[in-house]
């Protein structure tokens, strides 16, 4: 057989053997033991003389790979789309399918390529054929942002309110992905709003989940509900917020939603925005009106959840605008005692320097510093007492900041206290001493400690 009569794929393998006995290696390549190949390792390698080679001498057009895809379904996932269409001339079945149900169209959606879509749509594929799972062509095409493959498929009567099995659209996809040009094509087409996947969660709340105000914009424009609210109750507004993406906050604003749209407990997205220290969503909600002394059912206020989590910037920006910050909740709480229960230090600092009373009380009579050394918060015990904490308050118990520490079983805050002048002696109401309560609850090293400090029960 002369060279020139021998396929690319022959001439690769006979260079190949050259190749490694040049280099010296003994082991023969597993391929060279291995019987032809044939037409799908040709069509994968885009080897069209070798494809037409094996087309000629009757290669079957329906051979399949180890995962059960056929030679067309390879030229299609491989965007190859000259020789999808000679398979095609050949007579390959374009919806023949692989393991996982996927067609050669819905494999050439995925990839976006156009040409070999429409090579496949003209040679007959079913545009609306979809997988094991549910995935239709258009549906692949709308996850990964394939617009022209979309409106290609779209005129070809795909049924663009398809949905996978978890229930999920194009649309609900497309939106999730943050592909805007494809939500904009099916929406123009007509796709439903009122859509949900089994989770509940719909189209406009995946472009707020996402932060993508110009999506949301999208959906909103075509007539989804902006005051929609999730399967736990949730508006559109709070999930901004809590996220921290201001320019949803301020879309939904614009578009009439109330600043301080409420929860079932009475939260406000001004409260989750405070949460999760989210600053320019804060703002926009300022801007907007939002009320910055609000309460929950329980009397939080924004400046509360925010010195509990430590967010002192968010405090300040509340304490700028006027927001009140010895407000007290339905127990008594304050912003101070809140940020105690959360162990920032931080936060109880700077409550301190503007204005916070050390010693407020809840309504069963614990300070911040009980409460901070109960939790077992060091650093906070630390700035308390820095700033005039009384270390001998006695709540209506008469429980005082060495006994609940003794009950927190910090051993760190024990000696901090007992240095700090606390009163090993002091009685609660029953006459329990911070040593009958480590004994109590088995604080062994907080009673070692207190023994230790000639402690006597």
């Amino acid at each position: 057989m002369e060279i020139r009569e021998v396929g690319t794929r022959t001439m690769k393998r006979i260079l190949g053997i050259v190749s490694i006995w040049l280099m010296g290696f003994c082991l023969v390549p597993p391929w060279v033991a291995a019987a032809e190949p044939g037409l799908i390792q040709a069509v994968f390698e885009g080897d069209t003389e070798e494809v037409h080679r094996l087309l000629e001498a009757g290669a079957d057009l329906e051979e399949r790979s180890s995962k059960g895809s056929t030679p067309l379904m390879v030229a299609a996932s491989a965007g190859r789309t000259e020789l999808t269409r000679l398979l095609l001339k050949a007579g390959a079945d374009v919806n023949a399918r692989n393991e996982y149900g996927d067609t050669a169209l819905i494999l050439a959606s995925t990839r976006g390529d156009f040409d070999t879509v429409q090579a496949l749509l003209k040679g007959g594929a079913d545009v609306n054929a979809g997988n094991y799972y549910g995935w239709t062509p258009l549906i692949r095409a709308s996850r990964y942002g394939h617009h022209g493959v979309a409106g290609l498929l779209l005129q070809n009567k795909a049924d663009i309110n398809a949905a996978v099995r978890d229930n999920s659209t194009a649309l609900i996809v497309a939106s999730g992905e943050g592909h805007s040009t494809v939500v904009q094509l099916l929406l123009e087409h007509g796709a439903r709003l009122d859509v949900q996947n089994r989770d509940g969660v719909s189209p406009a709340q995946l472009a707020v989940l996402t932060g993508r105000a110009d999506i949301l914009g999208l959906l909103l424009a075509a007539g989804a509900d902006v005051n929609e609210r999730n399967r736990a109750g949730e508006p559109l507004i709070i999930l901004a917020a809590e996220r921290g993406f201001a320019d949803c906050v301020r879309l939904l604003i614009g578009k009439g939603v109330a600043a301080d749209t409420r929860l079932n407990n009475g939260w406000t997205p001004l409260m989750r925005a405070a949460k999760y220290g989210h600053l320019e969503a804060g703002r926009q909600l300022l801007d907007k009106g939002a009320d910055l002394n609000a309460k929950s059912t329980g009397g939080a206020t924004p400046v509360m959840v925010a010195a509990q989590m430590g967010h002192v910037d968010f405090i300040r920006l509340l304490e700028e605008r006027g927001a009140e910050l010895n407000a007290r909740s339905r127990n008594g709480s304050t912003a101070l005692i809140s940020a105690a229960a959360g162990g920032e230090a931080g936060a109880i600092r700077y409550l301190l320097q503007h204005g916070a009373n050390v010693n407020d009380t809840v309504a069963n009579g614990s300070s911040a510093l009980m409460v901070a050394a109960e939790r077992g918060h060091l650093d906070a015990v630390k700035v308390l007492l820095e700033f005039g904490a009384d270390i001998k308050k006695q709540s209506k118990w008469g429980w005082t900041p060495l006994m609940v520490a003794a009950a927190g079983g910090n051993v760190e805050i024990i000696r901090l206290l007992l240095e700090k002048g606390a009163d090993p002696g002091a009685r609660s109401n029953k006459g329990w001493t911070a040593l009958t309560v480590a004994m109590v609850l088995k604080r062994n090293p907080v009673v070692e400690v207190l023994q230790k400090n000639r402690i006597r029960h």
